[in-house]
Formats: structure tokens, C-alpha cells, sequence
């Protein structure tokens, strides 16, 4: 962005900081972009400024007190801190955090002609992701944990895609770093193995998802990595659904208040 457009975020970031929400903001230019439907999620908005600029904001202010306070204040920041090294070591591929200006508001790069990966659904097998996506998408996570970073959740929900197939990885409340000093030096490492080989299944599950003909054989995992599966599709995904028939309409409706 040049030194106007700068100018013009920093005066969004002024007033946030301020205010700590979103109330200070032209309710005209502020359009939601998903709604929470659980304490386990954001809301996220647009947000267009002058001269054409547009970010995203991604926000837990609606969220109770005590989930802010002690859960997702905490993972805010920490996912803004990812974004930023990643974007230092790794940069290219990577949604950018331009900045926090409040604990409950983070400031992200707009993404602007990227759609998040479909499923098969959505697709015909002349429209489908190209093979090679994969493979690039598997070169870049291979290019992160040389340098000491995993992200922890890739899935299709966290790849954006253009029309060109062009890719960027979202989301980084779950990202870590290698860290080799401190107190908990060992359970760290061990974290990080476990997230990376999540990383490495995620992308090839990914491509198998698409191509099942195309790609090695998918290896057997590990038992922690299928009690997760199982936790996410049997526990995890039927939770969220009674919480979307509980919230019902009412979700977006509390947003645009």
C-alpha cells in the first residue's frame, strides 16, 4: 500500500483502539463476512475505506466476557504474531495481518478475487483444482517447516484460490514455531512433530480429495491423528450443527446491530 493508503489505516486503526469495537466505524462500509456460530469462531468483516481500499476484521467483541478474557484475547494475538513471522520468513502464500490495534480486533489483508477451496460439489471434473495446486501447496508447506513453522489446521476451509489457482493459506490460530530453549522444550517439539505431520496428511488428503487415482497412497495414521478424525466428524461437526439450528437467524442479526 503507498504512504496515502497508510495514512488512511492508520486513522482505522485510531479508532479502534479508541473504541476497542466497531461502533466508531461507518456502519455503511462494514459488511459481515461470516458470523460466529459458536464461542470457537470469529466474526469477520468487510471493512471499504476511502480510495478503494478494503481489509477484513476479524473480531470476537460479541463474544461473553469470559471467552474474550481468558480463550480467544490469547488466540487473537497469537495467530496476529504467526501471520506476521510468516510473513517474514515465508512470505507469498500467506494472508497478511496488517495489524491488532485492539485485544478483540485483528486488521487482515483483503484478499480480493480469492474464494476459499469448494467441495467436490461445486466442481465438475472440468472445473476442478488442478493437480498441480497440490503439489505447490505441499513445496510451500515443506518451505515452512524447514523454517521452523506449521500451521496446524490446513484444510480446504483455510485455502483461498483464484481464478488463476494462485493460493493463500488463512488462519493461523492453531500455527507454531520451533522453539529450542525453555521449560517446556520437549512437549514442544513433540507438538510441533504431531502438528507437522498434520500438515503433511492435510495437503495430501487434500489432493486425494480431488485426484484419489493421481496421488501415493495416503500412509496409516497415527492413532492420535484418527481420534481426532474421529472427534472432529462424530463429535466436533455434530456440535456445531445443534449450535447453528439453536442460533438459527438470530446470529447475523445480533452482527448487524
Amino acid at each position: 500500500m503507498d504512504e496515502e493508503s497508510n495514512t488512511i489505516l492508520e486513522a482505522v486503526y485510531a479508532q479502534l483502539t479508541a473504541d476497542g469495537n466497531l461502533d466508531s466505524l461507518d456502519q455503511k462500509r462494514l459488511e459481515i463476512i461470516r458470523t460466529s456460530t459458536s464461542w470457537g469462531n470469529c466474526d469477520v468483516y468487510l471493512y471499504k475505506m476511502d480510495h478503494g481500499i478494503k481489509v477484513l476484521l476479524k473480531t470476537i467483541n460479541r463474544h461473553p466476557f469470559l471467552i474474550k478474557k481468558f480463550f480467544w484475547n490469547g488466540l487473537l494475538r497469537r495467530e496476529a504474531k504467526m501471520m506476521k513471522v510468516v510473513q517474514k520468513r515465508v512470505p507469498g502464500h500467506s494472508a497478511k495481518c496488517l495489524a491488532m490495534p485492539s485485544s478483540g480486533i485483528m486488521v487482515q489483508e483483503f484478499l480480493s478475487g480469492y474464494k476459499r477451496l469448494y467441495s467436490t460439489k461445486h466442481y465438475t471434473k472440468r472445473t476442478y483444482p488442478p493437480m498441480r495446486l497440490f503439489y505447490q501447496i505441499k513445496d510451500y508447506v515443506d518451505l515452512l517447516h524447514e523454517n521452523g513453522i506449521v500451521h496446524g489446521d490446513l484444510r480446504k476451509a483455510n485455502v483461498m484460490v483464484d481464478a488463476n489457482w494462485h493460493f493463500r493459506i488463512v488462519d493461523w490460530t492453531t500455527g507454531m514455531e520451533r522453539q529450542q530453549k525453555g521449560i517446556w522444550h520437549f512437549f514442544h517439539a513433540w507438538l510441533f512433530h504431531v502438528l507437522k505431520a498434520a500438515d503433511n496428511i492435510a495437503v495430501q488428503k487434500m489432493g486425494l480429495y480431488y485426484y484419489s487415482d493421481n496421488f501415493p497412497e495416503l500412509k496409516k495414521l497415527a492413532w492420535y491423528m484418527r481420534l481426532g478424525n474421529w472427534y472432529r466428524h462424530y463429535i466436533y461437526r455434530g456440535c456445531i450443527k445443534r449450535v447453528r439450528k439453536w442460533i438459527g437467524g438470530e446470529g447475523e442479526k445480533r452482527c448487524k446491530k
